[in-house]
């Protein structure tokens, strides 16, 4: 293979000195040097302009420039060339000045032969790799070698000067990988970063050469798309940013399957302020995000409107947590055929001091996905187990009672611990709690740590439900695998039992096969007469909703318990059984 000969411009004004030097060059390069010479700084930069010049041996005083402004004036247009200088100055404060200015090195002319220069040329080109590579890495992401922060933050401003300049538009793609983590915690951060590399690698196939791919930071990356007339324009290649990260992806020895939410902010429709382009941008991946993953958004107010209250909500949990804030609404839960209360459900509730009384649709998602849900689950179980323990105290035997259980909760090793502690600090026997996970949840966190706790429970005697079945998607074989004991059928069918006959359809194949497994049926939003028949004409166990009662006060469903021990007593009494 043929070395490519290194390219030297000379600029020397003296003929003299010149001949000296091209002549050390060539005993030096011995052939792998090509040399350009001229006389003036003009002469110089015209030669810039057409060639790429490896080395430059400068003078410094040359018959249109003089001293330091001779380098001043080619440093810039030949930023990727080693500069030397050659001055028959011997100057040490000179030498420092040109340094500092751009120069790798300085030599004095008569006082170097052609070893020296040899030795400085190869030194002058490993300088310059190396303030390169630290330059590099100052600006990029050391993994994926992308532009980092802070280099995207310099492009997206000027992107945006020269929108304002010439009225272009720019579209700000901000993208997340959805299970980064599950992936990263699961396999090891060597097949984390893998995947990183990857889908940067998508990306930049992905992108325009016109645009910048970032990474930000973690999974998170972002693709300035310029020169934009329309919105149109940046939906194609959101389009293409999803169709691409959702693909398959091998990492070493196995495949990973990963998605990835864009949200996307319009420079300057949708701001001219470069800080609130990013906020933006971020509301939109929020939104993405929340709206099911997989998905690209564009910027809308109602979607700011929505990022704000979930801020609100989250700052107020961290405020309040630990406050006596939080109460509970029992829905009770009957038997299809004979309408007794056999259990019921606790619903928490949070009245919040100052802006009164947030539902649990709104609240639970913030708790579970700032971490917040583990300190929370923990008070509602507290509450429940408290009101088991005012009932026994009034004599009453209380129904099973229900505690929904985040799957994240389920994260948590220490879970079974931390439930077994509380109950025998009130005197309460496992099963008085059925323990309630909904089928997405769990779909979603199907990992060895969540199986583990969930097996770990049902060792120690909780009867486990899976909630709001029929909307996950479970295979048969992973519903095997769960240790359950109820399935509680999802809202959303019972509700169209009297208009829809897939829906009816469904439940009866939902009851066939929780029967064939053995598993109690227990039917939610039960609201009409005409729900309860078809359910009790196919054996459903357990049934509630409205129409049987709507979710009441502790106080309320200690009347209920006391009125239902009542006629149990009357019952007795009369039948003498």
């Amino acid at each position: 293979m043929v070395e490519e000969k290194l390219k030297i411009l000379l600029l020397e004004d003296s003929k003299i000195q010149a001949m000296f030097i091209l002549k050390l060059l060539e005993e030096a390069g011995n052939n792998n040097f090509e040399t350009t010479h001229v006389i003036t700084l003009a002469a110089s930069l015209k030669a810039i302009k057409d060639h790429d010049f490896d080395i430059i041996l400068l003078d410094l005083n040359v018959p249109d420039s003089e001293s330091l402004n001779t380098l001043h004036t080619v440093r810039p247009v030949a930023s990727d060339s080693v500069i030397i200088i050659l001055s028959a100055d011997d100057n040490e404060e000179l030498a420092l000045e040109a340094v500092k200015s751009g120069a790798q090195d300085y030599l004095v002319k008569g006082k170097f032969d052609a070893n020296l220069l040899k030795r400085s040329i190869y030194y002058g080109i490993e300088r310059a790799e190396s303030v390169r590579k630290i330059y590099f890495y100052a600006y990029h992401d050391i993994l994926t070698e992308l532009p980092n922060r802070a280099l995207f933050m310099d492009r997206l401003n000027n992107f945006c000067r020269d929108c304002d300049r010439y009225g272009n538009k720019i579209a700000l793609h901000m993208i997340d990988v959805d299970n980064f983590k599950f992936i990263n915690d699961t396999y090891g951060h060597k097949y984390g970063d893998e995947l990183l590399k990857v889908v940067a690698a998508r990306l930049l196939q992905v992108a325009r050469k016109t645009d910048t791919v970032a990474r930000l930071g973690g999974d998170e990356f972002v693709i300035i798309q310029t020169h934009l007339s329309n919105a149109m324009q940046a939906s194609v290649v959101a389009e293409r940013i999803v169709e691409s990260l959702s693909a398959p992806y091998v990492l070493f020895d196995k495949m990973v399957h990963s998605e990835s939410s864009v949200g996307i902010a319009y420079y300057p429709d949708d701001t001219a302020d470069i800080g609130e382009l990013m906020q933006r941008a971020d509301v939109a991946l929020y939104s993405a995000k929340t709206g099911g993953k997989k998905r690209f958004q564009f910027y809308s107010k109602e979607a700011g409107d929505e990022i704000a209250r979930y801020h609100y909500i989250d700052d107020q949990l961290r405020k309040n947590i630990n406050e006596d804030e939080f109460f509970l609404l029992y829905q009770p839960q009957y038997d299809i055929q004979t309408r007794e209360m056999i259990g019921m459900e606790a619903l928490v509730r949070w009245n919040n001091k100052e802006s009164g009384l947030i539902f649990p649709d709104e609240f639970i998602p913030v708790a579970e996905k700032t971490g917040l849900i583990l300190e929370l689950g923990t008070q509602i179980f507290k509450l429940v187990c408290d009101d088991i323990y005012s009932w026994k105290a009034q004599g009453l035997e209380p129904v099973k009672v229900a505690v929904n259980v985040s799957a994240i909760q389920l994260n948590d090793p220490t879970l079974p611990q931390k439930f077994e502690k509380i109950m025998k600090s009130y005197g309460i026997d496992v099963s008085q709690i059925d323990l309630e996970i909904t089928e997405t949840e769990i779909l979603d966190y199907k990992n060895d740590e969540c199986f583990a706790t969930l097996t770990k429970l049902h060792e120690m005697g909780f009867s486990l439900a899976l909630d709001d079945f029929g909307v996950g998607y479970a295979s048969l074989n992973y519903l095997h695998k769960i240790p359950c004991s109820k399935i509680k059928i999802d809202r959303s069918f019972v509700m169209e039992i009297d208009e829809n006959n897939d829906a009816r359809e469904i439940i009866r194949a939902i009851i066939l096969l929780s029967k064939a497994l053995g598993k109690k049926l227990v039917a939610e939003g039960v609201e009409t007469e005409s729900h309860l028949k078809f359910l009790k004409e196919l054996d459903c166990d357990f049934a509630q909703g409205y129409l049987l009662s709507k979710p009441v006060s502790v106080e309320d469903i200690s009347k209920m318990l006391k009125e239902q021990k009542k006629e149990h007593v009357l019952f007795v009494a009369h039948t003498g059984h």
